[in-house]
Parts: structure tokens; C-alpha cells; sequence
């Protein structure tokens, strides 16, 4: 299946189960993590990994143990 626009993949993602959405957000989170370490040059880069680094605690976390405080 490709998936082509945003709204396909939110219609995609909906039809998924849980794990399988966690799974993506923190795959998402870890492939951007070098690229915000390394970005010295950009203004924003400690935001950026820091919150790069949130996305992945959070995504890890909603792994281990469903929280609907986890947002």
C-alpha cells in the first residue's frame, strides 16, 4: 500500500492497532535524534533535541504501559 498524503496515512494509522502506532512515533523520534544533536549552526537545536528526546521517552513509555495522561 503507498501511502501518498497526510491524510492517508492518518486514515492508515486509525485502522492500525496500538503498538503499531507507538512503534512509528518512536522510529519517528530516533531518526531525527542525530540530526538535532549535530545541528550547532541552527538557532532552535537544543528545542529541537530536547524534544526529540521527549518524543521518544513518551512514545517509549506509552509502549510499556497504556497512560491516557500520555499525550
Amino acid at each position: 500500500m503507498a501511502v501518498e498524503t497526510e491524510e492517508e496515512f492518518k486514515a492508515w494509522l486509525e485502522g492500525q492497532p496500538r503498538e503499531v502506532c507507538v512503534a512509528i512515533a518512536w522510529r519517528a523520534a530516533m531518526r531525527v535524534l542525530p540530526l538535532a544533536v549535530v545541528l550547532d549552526a541552527f538557532n532552535g537545536a537544543p528545542d529541537l533535541a530536547l524534544a526529540t528526546f521527549r518524543c521518544g521517552f513518551i512514545s517509549g513509555v506509552a509502549a510499556v504501559r497504556p497512560a491516557p495522561d500520555v499525550i
